[in-house]
């Protein structure tokens, strides 16, 4: 009875050794520490926004197990998924990785002066790490914002799409039509206006679309891609037009760009430049904006409106099309 009584005893501790034995490596491999560190190595606008549309990220995994991150920043109330486009699908455990973030939605670019945090996700597990706290203070802007059409949204008064920090404006008869899109035209980003004329005598005697931006007075020449579609026709009294208007509220510069008729044309507060661009293909042309001031004695702006402009008068009904692209300050 002894005998069996201890058999008992030593089974059953045992059997309990095992349990713990099996309890206690449970226990040990769910509290694994799987720790990521985020690191914001740098901010750029790369893309002449005034704002930030990529991020390069430091992620470190301090786990034994590799992870695969997915990447989303935050800065207002709703966080945006941004792509990688530098940087491996997996990190192994107890490693680094440098990693290229860009995002191609306007909503998700990151404001001037605005405070972001970066949180990275495994997405095969529950794990997640946030970055510390980082503000964006971007340094000499450039002069025209958006300047190659990348970044578009929803004009909150007309409901249309329009390049990101650009306003739309128009000037049409009820008969006319115009649209603003961003194209890709012999593998060139670019803003299309088309604009069509119907020719009524209304009270609209041009049907004009226009894309503007606010900036200050230039003080360098500015450079930009122009693919005209038609002729500049009127020379001082205009019948179409396709090409930079320049406005101070006052004062009026159109710059267009024509395969024929170039020349200076002065009406009152309007001067007329037509240089010569061939049509229906990409070239390339600077203007000096100061330099057309001073020659015709107008007082310096502060600032002034910076437009592209496609348009036709009554007199000369029909379609007209022109594109623009990469628009900068030559340095």
């Amino acid at each position: 009875m002894r005998t069996h009584h201890k058999r008992n005893i030593t089974f059953v501790s045992v059997a309990l050794c095992i349990c713990l034995i099996i309890i206690a490596g449970f226990y040990f491999q769910g509290k694994e520490e799987r720790i990521l560190a985020l690191e914001v190595l740098d901010v750029k606008d790369e893309e002449g926004l005034g704002a930030v549309s990529t991020l390069s990220i430091k992620l470190t995994n301090e786990s034994f197990s590799s992870i695969e991150p997915k990447f989303s920043i935050m800065w207002s109330a709703i966080p945006y998924y941004w792509k990688v486009v530098e940087g491996p699908q997996f990190v192994s455990g107890r490693s680094s990785a440098i990693y290229k973030l860009e995002t191609d939605q306007t909503q998700a670019i990151i404001p001037n002066n605005e405070t972001f945090i970066v949180r990275v996700n495994d997405i095969r597990s529950t794990v997640f790490s946030t970055s510390e706290p980082i503000k964006v203070d971007l340094k000499d802007l450039p002069l025209i914002l958006n300047s190659r059409f990348k970044y578009w949204l929803i004009d909150s008064s007309t409901k249309q799409r329009k390049p990101f920090h650009w306003d739309l404006l128009d000037d049409k008869g009820s008969g006319d039509t115009i649209s603003v899109s961003q194209e890709t035209v012999e593998s060139r980003n670019c803003l299309k206006i088309s604009v069509t004329q119907d020719g009524v005598k209304d009270n609209h005697a041009w049907a004009a679309g226009h894309v503007r931006q606010e900036i200050e007075f230039p003080t360098s020449d500015i450079g930009l891609w122009v693919y005209p579609t038609f002729t500049y026709q009127g020379g001082a009294s205009p019948q179409n037009v396709f090409g930079i208007e320049i406005h101070d509220g006052a004062n009026m510069i159109w710059f267009i760009f024509s395969d024929k008729n170039e020349g200076i044309y002065d009406l009152p507060n309007h001067r007329v430049i037509v240089t010569k661009a061939p049509l229906n293909e990409w070239s390339y042309h600077e203007i000096d904006i100061s330099k057309e001031y001073g020659k015709l004695g107008w007082p310096i702006p502060e600032k002034l409106h910076f437009m592209g402009i496609v348009g036709g008068h009554q007199t000369l009904p029909g379609t007209y099309t022109g594109y623009f692209a990469d628009i900068a300050s030559v340095q």
